[in-house]
Protein backbone atom coordinates (compact mmCIF):
# COMPACT_ATOMS: atom_id res chain seq x y z
CA UNK A 1 0.00 0.00 0.00
CA UNK A 2 1.21 3.27 -1.13
CA UNK A 3 2.21 5.62 1.67
CA UNK A 4 0.47 8.41 2.56
CA UNK A 5 2.20 11.96 0.47
CA UNK A 6 1.24 13.80 3.81
CA UNK A 7 2.32 11.86 6.46
CA UNK A 8 5.66 10.75 4.53
CA UNK A 9 5.84 14.93 4.20
CA UNK A 10 5.74 15.23 7.67
CA UNK A 11 8.73 12.47 7.89
CA UNK A 12 10.71 14.72 5.39
CA UNK A 13 10.09 17.80 7.56
CA UNK A 14 11.19 16.21 10.59
CA UNK A 15 13.88 14.54 9.27
CA UNK A 16 15.35 18.23 8.01
CA UNK A 17 14.35 19.98 11.08
CA UNK A 18 16.59 17.05 12.73
CA UNK A 19 19.54 17.37 10.16
CA UNK A 20 19.61 21.11 10.16
CA UNK A 21 17.73 22.47 12.72
CA UNK A 22 14.33 24.63 12.83
CA UNK A 23 16.01 27.34 10.45
CA UNK A 24 17.73 26.15 7.41
CA UNK A 25 16.10 25.90 3.65
CA UNK A 26 15.50 22.16 3.65
CA UNK A 27 12.80 23.25 6.63
CA UNK A 28 11.25 25.83 4.34
CA UNK A 29 11.12 23.48 1.59
CA UNK A 30 9.50 20.88 3.55
CA UNK A 31 7.32 23.36 5.15
CA UNK A 32 5.57 24.53 1.61
CA UNK A 33 5.56 20.96 0.47
CA UNK A 34 3.23 20.13 3.57
CA UNK A 35 1.30 23.54 2.95
CA UNK A 36 0.97 22.95 -0.95
CA UNK A 37 -0.43 18.97 -0.26
CA UNK A 38 -3.12 20.17 1.97
CA UNK A 39 -4.41 22.75 0.00
CA UNK A 40 -4.70 19.95 -2.41
CA UNK A 41 -6.93 18.41 -0.52
CA UNK A 42 -9.06 21.51 0.70
CA UNK A 43 -7.24 21.11 4.00
CA UNK A 44 -7.28 24.63 4.13
CA UNK A 45 -6.44 25.34 8.25
CA UNK A 46 -3.69 22.98 7.89
CA UNK A 47 -2.17 24.81 4.48
CA UNK A 48 -2.84 28.18 6.05
CA UNK A 49 -0.65 27.28 8.88
CA UNK A 50 2.38 25.31 7.44
CA UNK A 51 2.52 28.54 4.79
CA UNK A 52 2.65 30.57 7.67
CA UNK A 53 5.64 28.59 8.98
CA UNK A 54 7.43 28.71 5.92
CA UNK A 55 7.04 32.39 5.57
CA UNK A 56 8.09 33.05 9.31
CA UNK A 57 11.32 30.73 8.85
CA UNK A 58 12.56 31.95 5.55
CA UNK A 59 12.06 35.85 7.37
CA UNK A 60 14.25 34.36 10.37
CA UNK A 61 16.91 32.75 7.87
CA UNK A 62 17.53 36.02 6.35
CA UNK A 63 20.70 37.81 7.36
CA UNK A 64 22.03 41.11 7.51
CA UNK A 65 21.47 42.94 4.37
CA UNK A 66 18.32 41.77 2.41
CA UNK A 67 19.41 39.92 -0.90
CA UNK A 68 17.06 39.86 -4.36
CA UNK A 69 17.02 36.39 -3.84
CA UNK A 70 15.36 36.64 -0.25
CA UNK A 71 12.87 39.04 -1.36
CA UNK A 72 11.94 36.85 -4.51
CA UNK A 73 11.54 33.73 -2.06
CA UNK A 74 9.48 35.63 0.58
CA UNK A 75 7.05 36.88 -2.52
CA UNK A 76 6.68 33.79 -3.44
CA UNK A 77 5.70 32.41 -0.28
CA UNK A 78 3.10 35.14 -0.07
CA UNK A 79 1.74 34.32 -3.28
CA UNK A 80 0.92 31.02 -2.32
CA UNK A 81 -0.86 31.98 1.08
CA UNK A 82 -2.26 34.48 -1.24
CA UNK A 83 -3.86 31.67 -3.50
CA UNK A 84 -4.74 29.64 -0.47
CA UNK A 85 -6.76 32.48 0.62
CA UNK A 86 -8.45 32.65 -1.97
CA UNK A 87 -9.02 29.00 -2.99
CA UNK A 88 -10.72 29.27 0.65
CA UNK A 89 -12.81 32.45 -0.34
CA UNK A 90 -11.51 34.63 2.12
CA UNK A 91 -10.85 37.06 -0.13
CA UNK A 92 -9.94 39.66 2.21
CA UNK A 93 -7.12 37.93 3.90
CA UNK A 94 -5.56 37.23 -0.01
CA UNK A 95 -5.79 40.92 -1.10
CA UNK A 96 -3.52 42.10 2.34
CA UNK A 97 -1.20 39.21 2.02
CA UNK A 98 -0.49 39.57 -2.04
CA UNK A 99 0.16 43.40 -1.52
CA UNK A 100 2.18 42.62 1.12
CA UNK A 101 3.85 40.18 -1.95
CA UNK A 102 3.64 42.81 -4.16
CA UNK A 103 5.75 45.34 -1.83
CA UNK A 104 8.46 42.64 -1.74
CA UNK A 105 8.77 42.38 -5.36
CA UNK A 106 8.62 46.00 -5.75
CA UNK A 107 11.68 46.26 -3.80
CA UNK A 108 13.84 43.69 -5.40
CA UNK A 109 12.82 44.01 -9.02
CA UNK A 110 11.56 47.35 -9.34
CA UNK A 111 7.79 48.92 -9.98
CA UNK A 112 7.62 47.93 -13.43
CA UNK A 113 9.28 44.32 -13.24
CA UNK A 114 7.13 41.82 -15.67
CA UNK A 115 6.86 39.47 -13.04
CA UNK A 116 4.75 41.96 -10.81
CA UNK A 117 2.76 42.66 -13.14
CA UNK A 118 0.63 39.00 -12.79
CA UNK A 119 0.52 39.67 -9.35
CA UNK A 120 -1.38 42.99 -10.03
CA UNK A 121 -3.50 40.85 -12.49
CA UNK A 122 -4.20 38.37 -9.46
CA UNK A 123 -5.13 40.99 -7.13
CA UNK A 124 -7.24 42.64 -9.64
CA UNK A 125 -9.07 39.70 -9.90
CA UNK A 126 -9.68 39.24 -6.11
CA UNK A 127 -11.52 42.31 -6.11
CA UNK A 128 -13.18 41.46 -9.09
CA UNK A 129 -14.63 38.11 -7.31
CA UNK A 130 -15.42 40.59 -4.22
CA UNK A 131 -17.42 42.85 -6.74
CA UNK A 132 -15.15 45.71 -6.03
CA UNK A 133 -14.68 47.13 -9.86
CA UNK A 134 -13.61 50.24 -8.74
CA UNK A 135 -10.59 48.64 -6.88
CA UNK A 136 -9.53 46.33 -9.27
CA UNK A 137 -9.99 48.52 -12.39
CA UNK A 138 -6.65 50.18 -11.46
CA UNK A 139 -4.62 47.44 -11.00
CA UNK A 140 -5.54 45.48 -14.55
CA UNK A 141 -4.49 49.48 -15.88
CA UNK A 142 -1.09 48.99 -14.34
CA UNK A 143 -0.53 45.47 -15.50
CA UNK A 144 -1.88 46.35 -18.92
CA UNK A 145 0.99 49.29 -18.96
CA UNK A 146 3.83 46.99 -17.79
CA UNK A 147 2.85 44.18 -19.96
CA UNK A 148 2.94 46.39 -22.77
CA UNK A 149 6.16 48.06 -22.21
CA UNK A 150 8.20 44.71 -21.61
CA UNK A 151 6.32 42.22 -24.12
CA UNK A 152 4.91 45.47 -27.04
CA UNK A 153 1.38 46.37 -27.86
CA UNK A 154 1.04 43.60 -30.15
CA UNK A 155 1.95 40.74 -27.97
CA UNK A 156 -1.03 37.75 -27.57
CA UNK A 157 -0.74 38.16 -23.55
CA UNK A 158 -1.85 41.90 -23.78
CA UNK A 159 -5.15 40.66 -25.03
CA UNK A 160 -5.94 38.66 -21.51
CA UNK A 161 -5.10 42.09 -19.86
CA UNK A 162 -7.48 43.78 -22.34
CA UNK A 163 -10.01 41.42 -22.38
CA UNK A 164 -9.63 41.70 -18.05
CA UNK A 165 -9.78 45.80 -18.24
CA UNK A 166 -12.77 45.77 -20.15
CA UNK A 167 -14.95 43.40 -18.15
CA UNK A 168 -14.15 45.74 -15.08
CA UNK A 169 -15.95 48.29 -17.12
CA UNK A 170 -18.38 46.47 -18.69
CA UNK A 171 -19.44 45.39 -14.89
CA UNK A 172 -19.43 48.79 -13.99
CA UNK A 173 -21.97 49.72 -16.87
CA UNK A 174 -18.74 51.36 -18.54
CA UNK A 175 -19.65 49.90 -22.10
CA UNK A 176 -17.90 52.67 -24.09
CA UNK A 177 -14.84 52.87 -22.43
CA UNK A 178 -15.76 48.47 -22.40
CA UNK A 179 -16.12 48.58 -26.10
CA UNK A 180 -12.99 49.48 -27.98
CA UNK A 181 -11.19 47.41 -25.27
CA UNK A 182 -12.67 44.27 -25.91
CA UNK A 183 -12.60 45.18 -30.25
CA UNK A 184 -8.80 45.97 -29.72
CA UNK A 185 -7.98 42.11 -28.00
CA UNK A 186 -10.40 40.40 -30.68
CA UNK A 187 -8.48 41.94 -33.38
CA UNK A 188 -5.26 40.57 -32.04
CA UNK A 189 -6.52 37.53 -31.71
CA UNK A 190 -7.86 37.43 -35.28
CA UNK A 191 -4.09 38.14 -36.49
CA UNK A 192 -3.16 35.16 -33.92
CA UNK A 193 -5.12 32.54 -34.27
CA UNK A 194 -7.34 33.06 -37.39
CA UNK A 195 -10.80 35.18 -37.95
CA UNK A 196 -12.90 31.23 -37.53
CA UNK A 197 -11.34 29.78 -34.21
CA UNK A 198 -13.50 28.89 -31.91
CA UNK A 199 -10.70 30.34 -29.47
CA UNK A 200 -12.90 34.14 -30.56
CA UNK A 201 -16.06 32.85 -29.25
CA UNK A 202 -15.82 34.35 -25.32
CA UNK A 203 -14.12 37.44 -27.27
CA UNK A 204 -17.17 38.13 -29.90
CA UNK A 205 -19.56 37.46 -27.80
CA UNK A 206 -18.06 40.34 -25.25
CA UNK A 207 -17.87 42.85 -27.61
CA UNK A 208 -21.16 41.77 -28.88
CA UNK A 209 -22.92 42.45 -25.24
CA UNK A 210 -21.03 45.89 -24.82
CA UNK A 211 -22.18 47.09 -28.67
CA UNK A 212 -25.96 46.10 -27.51
CA UNK A 213 -25.88 47.54 -24.10
CA UNK A 214 -25.27 50.83 -25.53
CA UNK A 215 -27.97 50.39 -28.20
CA UNK A 216 -25.41 49.29 -31.41
CA UNK A 217 -27.84 46.50 -32.59
CA UNK A 218 -26.09 46.39 -35.76
CA UNK A 219 -22.79 46.06 -34.57
CA UNK A 220 -23.76 43.43 -31.46
CA UNK A 221 -25.78 42.02 -34.30
CA UNK A 222 -22.66 40.88 -36.24
CA UNK A 223 -20.38 39.98 -33.37
CA UNK A 224 -23.30 37.30 -31.83
CA UNK A 225 -24.11 35.83 -35.44
CA UNK A 226 -20.51 35.21 -35.49
CA UNK A 227 -20.65 33.47 -32.77
CA UNK A 228 -23.61 31.73 -33.29
CA UNK A 229 -21.85 30.42 -36.34
CA UNK A 230 -18.78 29.32 -34.51
CA UNK A 231 -20.99 27.76 -32.01
CA UNK A 232 -22.97 25.51 -34.79
CA UNK A 233 -19.87 24.28 -36.24
CA UNK A 234 -17.94 23.35 -33.48
CA UNK A 235 -21.06 21.72 -31.92
CA UNK A 236 -23.73 20.98 -34.62
CA UNK A 237 -27.18 22.93 -35.06
CA UNK A 238 -29.30 21.32 -32.49
CA UNK A 239 -26.90 21.24 -29.67
CA UNK A 240 -28.49 22.46 -26.37
CA UNK A 241 -25.46 24.84 -25.60
CA UNK A 242 -26.50 27.21 -29.37
CA UNK A 243 -29.98 28.32 -27.23
CA UNK A 244 -27.95 30.79 -25.32
CA UNK A 245 -26.35 32.25 -28.63
CA UNK A 246 -30.23 32.19 -30.75
CA UNK A 247 -31.48 33.75 -28.00
CA UNK A 248 -28.93 36.44 -28.12
CA UNK A 249 -29.35 37.59 -31.75
CA UNK A 250 -32.61 37.12 -32.02
CA UNK A 251 -33.17 40.05 -29.16
CA UNK A 252 -31.13 41.87 -31.33
CA UNK A 253 -33.11 41.30 -34.01
CA UNK A 254 -36.26 42.36 -32.30
CA UNK A 255 -34.66 45.55 -30.84
CA UNK A 256 -33.97 46.23 -34.48
CA UNK A 257 -37.93 45.37 -35.31
CA UNK A 258 -36.57 42.42 -37.68
CA UNK A 259 -39.20 40.46 -36.33
CA UNK A 260 -38.88 37.78 -39.35
CA UNK A 261 -35.33 37.66 -38.95
CA UNK A 262 -36.04 37.03 -34.90
CA UNK A 263 -39.09 34.38 -35.65
CA UNK A 264 -36.70 31.33 -36.83
CA UNK A 265 -34.27 31.89 -34.26
CA UNK A 266 -37.04 32.15 -31.18
CA UNK A 267 -38.77 29.05 -32.37
CA UNK A 268 -34.83 27.13 -32.82
CA UNK A 269 -34.60 28.06 -29.22
CA UNK A 270 -37.93 26.92 -28.35
CA UNK A 271 -37.74 23.93 -30.00
CA UNK A 272 -34.14 22.72 -28.64
CA UNK A 273 -35.73 23.67 -24.62
CA UNK A 274 -38.65 21.44 -25.09
CA UNK A 275 -36.02 18.76 -26.21
CA UNK A 276 -33.58 18.79 -23.88
CA UNK A 277 -35.44 20.94 -20.94
CA UNK A 278 -38.97 19.65 -21.31
CA UNK A 279 -42.04 21.28 -22.26
CA UNK A 280 -42.88 22.32 -18.97
CA UNK A 281 -39.84 23.74 -18.03
CA UNK A 282 -39.20 27.54 -17.02
CA UNK A 283 -36.87 28.26 -19.79
CA UNK A 284 -39.58 26.84 -22.09
CA UNK A 285 -41.79 29.49 -20.81
CA UNK A 286 -39.04 32.39 -21.45
CA UNK A 287 -38.61 30.87 -25.00
CA UNK A 288 -42.59 30.86 -25.47
CA UNK A 289 -42.69 34.14 -23.96
CA UNK A 290 -40.13 35.49 -26.39
CA UNK A 291 -41.77 34.07 -29.41
CA UNK A 292 -45.25 34.93 -28.13
CA UNK A 293 -43.86 38.83 -28.50
CA UNK A 294 -42.73 38.33 -32.07
CA UNK A 295 -45.91 37.23 -32.76
CA UNK A 296 -47.67 40.12 -31.22
CA UNK A 297 -45.47 42.58 -32.78
CA UNK A 298 -45.68 40.80 -35.89
CA UNK A 299 -50.00 41.67 -35.33
CA UNK A 300 -49.87 37.64 -35.41
CA UNK A 301 -52.23 38.34 -32.40
CA UNK A 302 -54.13 34.35 -31.83
CA UNK A 303 -50.82 32.89 -32.43
CA UNK A 304 -48.81 35.29 -29.60
CA UNK A 305 -52.17 34.33 -27.05
CA UNK A 306 -52.13 30.70 -27.25
CA UNK A 307 -48.47 31.15 -26.48
CA UNK A 308 -48.62 33.36 -23.73
CA UNK A 309 -51.07 31.30 -22.35
CA UNK A 310 -48.67 28.04 -22.32
CA UNK A 311 -46.04 30.40 -20.99
CA UNK A 312 -48.25 31.63 -17.69
CA UNK A 313 -49.52 28.04 -17.09
CA UNK A 314 -45.83 26.44 -17.16
CA UNK A 315 -44.86 29.59 -14.61
CA UNK A 316 -47.73 29.08 -12.22
CA UNK A 317 -47.11 26.00 -11.88
CA UNK A 318 -43.59 26.26 -11.25
CA UNK A 319 -43.66 29.24 -8.43
CA UNK A 320 -47.16 29.55 -8.01
CA UNK A 321 -50.18 32.01 -9.36
CA UNK A 322 -48.96 34.86 -7.26
CA UNK A 323 -45.30 35.33 -7.95
CA UNK A 324 -43.45 37.82 -9.14
CA UNK A 325 -42.47 35.63 -12.04
CA UNK A 326 -45.22 36.10 -13.66
CA UNK A 327 -45.44 39.50 -14.03
CA UNK A 328 -43.73 39.82 -16.94
CA UNK A 329 -46.05 37.71 -19.01
CA UNK A 330 -49.16 38.97 -17.53
CA UNK A 331 -48.19 42.65 -18.89
CA UNK A 332 -47.62 41.11 -22.27
CA UNK A 333 -50.57 39.53 -22.10
CA UNK A 334 -52.35 43.05 -20.91
CA UNK A 335 -50.85 43.96 -24.17
CA UNK A 336 -52.12 41.64 -26.26
CA UNK A 337 -55.91 42.23 -24.56
CA UNK A 338 -55.91 45.86 -25.19
CA UNK A 339 -54.80 45.65 -28.50
CA UNK A 340 -57.31 43.19 -29.51
CA UNK A 341 -60.00 44.81 -26.90
CA UNK A 342 -61.09 42.40 -24.92
CA UNK A 343 -62.13 44.11 -22.10
CA UNK A 344 -63.05 41.01 -19.39
CA UNK A 345 -59.52 39.96 -19.99
CA UNK A 346 -57.98 43.25 -19.48
CA UNK A 347 -60.17 43.49 -16.30
CA UNK A 348 -58.78 40.28 -15.03
CA UNK A 349 -55.14 40.50 -15.83
CA UNK A 350 -54.81 44.19 -14.37
CA UNK A 351 -56.33 42.60 -10.69
CA UNK A 352 -54.01 39.67 -11.04
CA UNK A 353 -51.33 42.34 -11.44
CA UNK A 354 -52.14 44.20 -8.38
CA UNK A 355 -52.45 41.16 -6.27
CA UNK A 356 -48.97 40.43 -7.09
CA UNK A 357 -48.47 43.81 -5.46
CA UNK A 358 -50.11 43.09 -2.38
Amino acid sequence: MAADPIAQARQELESAKKSFGDYHPAVVSSLHSLAVLYQSRSRFPEAERFFKKAIATRMLLIKNEVTIRDYSEIAMELRCLSRLYTAWKKYKRAIVVLKRAIAVSEKALGADSPSIALDLNNLATIYFYEAKYAEAEPYYKRALGIDEKHLGKDHPDIALDLNNLATIYFCMGRYSDAEPLYRRALEMEEKRIGPTNPELHTYLVRLAAACYNQKKYADAGTYYKRALDMEEKKLAADNPEVTTSLVRLATVYYNQKKYADAEPLYKRALELDEKYLGPDHPDTAIDLNNLATIYFCGEKYADAESLYKRALAIEEKAYGSTSPYLENILNNMLDLYKKIGNTKEIVALEDRIRMIHV
